[in-house]
């Protein structure tokens, strides 16, 4: 499980895979007072995908998800970021 707290980057990657990471940063730059910005990758470069969410508590929703391998995971709106090699 993942606990955070303010202004913390956070990085996850899986024990096996290192192709496949969720990371998370508070935005200081958004709209919002406590956005945070979290990515996602599945394995090569194109599948590179961010969120903003306006919560610590949505953060810590989507970490979990991920950690699970949870079908709701893919299911949040996720942007591709366009990476090529």
């Amino acid at each position: 499980r993942v606990m955070l707290y303010e202004n913390l980057f956070v990085i996850l990657e899986r024990k096996d895979d290192d192709q496949n990471d969720i990371q998370t940063i508070v935005d200081k730059y958004a709209k919002q007072p406590d956005a945070w910005h979290v990515e996602y990758r599945a394995g090569s470069y194109d599948q590179h995908f961010a969120l903003d969410v306006d919560s610590k508590d949505e953060v810590v929703e989507l970490f979990n998800q991920w950690l699970d391998v949870s079908p709701e995971f893919t299911q949040h709106g996720w942007e591709n970021m366009g990476f090529t090699k």
